[in-house]
């Protein structure tokens, strides 16, 4: 098999074309001969220090003026924004505090619960109550649990969120093995 060069007339030739380049715009720099390598880097005392292009000073007051009035734009209507969200949270806390209030008269007006009007009225109650709780929880509970705490880990929770898990985690490992034994005694 042979060996394929990449090196064409073109690349024989370059050489004297760089050279009557070099001549033509009348750069100082040696153009090697066919033995010799070129430089890789420049000297240390030879180099150019470039200014790093993301640091800019703003010394024109215009532009400086500009930038202040379209960040306090930004700001206003962030602010706005949240004013609006918070408005909006508290109005809806304020429906759930009056809805509580109603349901708690209605509960002190709750007659015996033992016949079956008044357990009907209970129940109704307490549907009420999951409903209104149901639109109040976006705005009591945060992330975390509790109001105003945004990722406050309570004590034991992970321990207690497994050892509530664990009987449906064990009815279902038992589920499937009895579903396992009937399908190997039904084909075998």
């Amino acid at each position: 098999m042979a060996k394929n060069d990449f090196i064409s007339d073109n690349l024989v030739h370059m050489r004297d074309r760089l050279k009557e380049n070099a001549a033509k715009g009348g750069s100082s720099a040696p153009v090697p001969a066919s033995g010799e390598e070129l430089e890789t880097a420049p000297k240390l005392a030879e180099r150019v220090t470039m200014r790093d292009p993301g640091v800019c000073r703003v010394d024109d007051p215009v532009r400086r003026k500009r930038e202040l009035t379209e960040k306090l734009e930004r700001d206003r209507a962030t602010a706005a924004a949240a004013i609006e969200v918070e408005s909006t949270k508290l109005e809806e806390l304020r429906r759930f505090e009056q809805t509580l209030a109603e349901l708690e008269r209605d509960c002190g007006r709750l007659g015996p619960v033992d016949t079956p009007e008044g357990a009907r009225e209970l129940e109704k109650l307490c549907f009420a109550h999951y409903r209104a709780a149901g639109r109040a929880s976006v705005f009591l509970h945060v992330r975390g649990g509790s109001p105003g705490s945004t990722h406050t880990a309570e004590p034991g929770g992970m321990r207690r969120h497994c050892r509530e898990s664990f009987p449906l985690a064990l009815a279902l490992i038992v589920s499937a093995l009895i579903v396992a034994l009937t399908l190997i005694f039904l084909f075998y």
